[in-house]
């Protein structure tokens, strides 16, 4: 029993002063995953920090797979702090695909070149974890006691979402271009001479088109069938994906307006 007890005393509250430091790092590392992992589709000069970047990741997802076995989880709005609830639940959920994404990491370190190529590939499995983020940032928002602050935040997520979707484009654009440099059709790269400039044109240029296929203005010619496919189905989800924001965004500046407003009208009553 004294060794059951010590055991339940390591059990963390979801969200507590313990655990709320882990998280946000977790949450930074996300984000930094969500960026950096499509760039592997661009040839990315080798760089220190880059380096240090990856080891920290690797250490702290594989740190957390044990630590999460201490922390308790929400169930019809109470906190379950029960060890052996806690240990079934996350099981059941996450815990397999954890596993699996970081035994892929630490595979990376070795084997031969074949290998490694398709283990490269296989990192697209770490941007799952944004699902994980979307709970922390709930968590998050709902800890903020400010109406003012919360909705600045609502307006911060639209914005990075656009900007993480722009960068995920423009990723596979240039990997589409890129698998086509051989075609008889022809590939963008090629005809924009990009094929052997360095990664800093590379993904400029790629951005570019992103950017501006979004907002329904595309200053790159698709030059074979895939493109064009690629292309149409950028332009569509462009449409629906800033029409959505700048309603979403216009809803929120109005509640902020009308709060200042409030704010102003109680403080002339003073």
């Amino acid at each position: 029993d004294v060794h059951k007890s010590r055991w339940a005393r390591m059990v963390s509250v979801p969200g507590g002063r313990f655990r709320a430091p882990w998280d946000i790092l977790g949450m930074v590392l996300i984000l930094w995953d969500s960026a950096f992992i499509p760039l592997d589709v661009f040839e990315i000069p080798q760089r220190v920090e880059l380096f240090v970047m990856e080891w920290i990741t690797r250490l702290y997802w594989t740190a957390d797979i044990p630590l999460t076995f201490f922390v308790g989880y929400f169930e019809d709005g109470a906190v379950v702090m029960d060890l052996r609830k806690i240990t079934a639940h996350y099981l059941r959920t996450t815990f397999a695909l954890d596993l699996v994404i970081v035994m892929v990491d630490w595979c990376m370190m070795g084997g031969n070149l074949g290998v490694f190529r398709v283990l490269r590939a296989a990192r697209v499995l770490r941007l799952l974890r944004l699902l994980k983020l979307q709970k922390m940032l709930v968590w998050f928002q709902d800890h903020i006691n400010s109406e003012y602050t919360s909705l600045i935040m609502d307006i911060v997520k639209l914005v990075m979402g656009v900007v993480l979707l722009s960068h995920w484009v423009a990723c596979i654009f240039f990997l589409i271009g890129q698998s086509q440099v051989e075609s008889k059709s022809g590939s963008w790269i090629v005809a924009q001479g990009l094929q052997d400039k360095d990664f800093d044109l590379q993904y400029s240029a790629s951005l570019y088109w992103g950017v501006t296929s979004l907002l329904l203005e595309s200053t790159v010619d698709p030059q074979n069938t895939l493109e064009f496919v690629y292309c149409i189905l950028v332009v569509m989800m462009g449409l629906i994906a800033f029409s959505t924001m700048v309603s979403r965004i216009t809803s929120l500046l109005l509640e902020i307006q009308n709060m200042r407003a409030n704010l102003s009208q109680e403080l002339w009553k003073l």
